[in-house]
């Protein structure tokens, strides 16, 4: 699959927001990514219910685990960031 560009698209009809942040690997950068990333999920999910999270990033995780969003998430790991 290519690569897409952020905004939000229909996608067979199914709306589809895509976001991209760009994050140092530092641990003093994980906090601030969180509060952006929460922030744009809780902005999103006020404009239309969210019905499934999928993120491809590892900290992302931070961002989604406490969210006050009941719906399922997908995590897909692309590295061995894990390792």
């Amino acid at each position: 699959m290519e690569d897409r560009p952020e905004g939000v698209e229909d996608y067979e009809g199914t709306r589809v927001v895509r976001s991209s942040y760009v994050c140092s690997p530092s641990i003093t950068s994980l906090v601030p990514y969180t509060r952006k990333l929460r922030r744009r999920l809780l902005e999103e999910h006020a404009r239309s219910p969210i019905d499934i999270i999928h993120w491809h990033d590892l900290r992302a995780g931070f961002a989604v685990k406490y969210l006050p969003v009941q719906c399922p998430t997908i995590f897909t790991n692309h590295s061995s960031a894990f390792l």
